[in-house]
C-alpha cells in the first residue's frame, strides 16, 4: 500500500436547494501532474455509511472491473485511526467514484451524487487554471519547494485533523513535541490545505 501523498483539498461548496439534505462541501484532493481524488472515509462520512462496507463495496468492484481501471481510478492507502494505527483507504478519481456511488439509493444519494458531480467538475476547473492565477504560481512554488519528508508530515498533520485528533493525540502519533506541531499547523493554514 502507498502512503497518501495528499498535496491539497480543496473544499468545494455545493448547493442544490431542492435535493436536500447535502454536505457544506466535498473534499477533493488535488496532487500535482494526478486527477482530482476524494477518500473512502469521506463518502463513508457523506452518505451515512460505516467506512467498512465503504470498503466492501469497493472491493468488490475492484473484483469485478478490469485491471486498468482499477489502477487508474481506486488508489489504496494507509491513514492513523485514532490510535494511531494504520488503516486502509482509498483514494477514488472522478470515474471510480461515479461508479461506486451509483450503487447508492434514495432520494438523499440522489443529492450527494449531483454535490460529487459538481465538486470533481470545480475541482477539474481549478486544477486547469494557468499558474499565474491568483497567487497559484507562488501556492505551487512552495508546495515543490517542501522536502518529501516535510510534505509527509503535513499530510499525516492534515489525516489527523480532518480525523478530529486533539493537538496532544496528533503530536503523539507524529511523534513530536507540541511547538514542532503547532509550526507545522500554522504552516498547513499558509498552505491551504485545510480550511
Amino acid at each position: 500500500m502507498s502512503k497518501k501523498s495528499e498535496i491539497t483539498s480543496l473544499p468545494v461548496p455545493v448547493k442544490h436547494p431542492s435535493l436536500q439534505p447535502i454536505p457544506p462541501e466535498i473534499r477533493i484532493i488535488i496532487r500535482p501532474g494526478d486527477e482530482p481524488r476524494t477518500s473512502s472515509r469521506d463518502i463513508a462520512k457523506d452518505f451515512g455509511k460505516e467506512h467498512k462496507n465503504v470498503l466492501r463495496e469497493i472491493q468488490e468492484l475492484r473484483r469485478l472491473c478490469p485491471y486498468e481501471f482499477n489502477r487508474l481510478n481506486f488508489e489504496l492507502i494507509e491513514s492513523p485511526d485514532k490510535l494511531g494505527r494504520l488503516q486502509p483507504e482509498y483514494l477514488l478519481t472522478k470515474d471510480g467514484c461515479s461508479l461506486l456511488i451509483m450503487g447508492f439509493g434514495g432520494a438523499r444519494a440522489l443529492g450527494y451524487k449531483l454535490a460529487y458531480i459538481e465538486a470533481y467538475n470545480k475541482a477539474l476547473e481549478a486544477a486547469r487554471l494557468p499558474k499565474d492565477t491568483a497567487g497559484r504560481s507562488a501556492l505551487l512554488e512552495t508546495l515543490l519547494a517542501l522536502t518529501p519528508k516535510r510534505l509527509a508530515q503535513l499530510n499525516k498533520l492534515v489525516s489527523c485533523r480532518r480525523r478530529g485528533f486533539t493537538r496532544l493525540e496528533t503530536a503523539k502519533v507524529m511523534d513530536l513535541h507540541p511547538r514542532t506541531l503547532g509550526y507545522l499547523v500554522t504552516q498547513v493554514k499558509k498552505l491551504g490545505m485545510e480550511e
